[in-house]
């Protein structure tokens, strides 16, 4: 379980150019990352809690963790419910970042 989230966030964290094999090592992550969401409890909250970290440091990847949050909200809805007030306090600092 630790290893998924740990190899999950690494292919999510992939940076560079918006290549199609970049872009399907990120997705891969997110996949890992979505089910390790929904099957584990205990994983949901550190995986919110790395997608904020990422928004509150306006890192230059953001996009994929956002996009990470909205397939967890798209796939996983129940468990994202659960997990409602972290997710509303991630949106919220999506106001203090500019315009991409």
């Amino acid at each position: 379980m630790f290893l998924s989230k740990l190899l999950g966030l690494t292919l999510t964290d992939t940076g560079g150019f918006r290549t199609d094999t970049n872009m399907k090592v990120i997705n891969l992550g997110q996949t890992i990352l979505i089910e390790t969401f929904e099957a584990h409890d205990e994983v949901r909250s550190k995986v919110l809690e790395e997608i904020s970290a990422h928004v509150i440091a306006k890192a230059d990847n953001v996009n994929n963790f956002l996009g990470l949050l909205h397939r967890m909200a798209r796939f996983s809805p129940q468990s994202a419910l659960n997990s409602l007030p972290k997710i509303k306090e991630t949106i919220d600092y999506l106001s203090y970042m500019p315009p991409r």
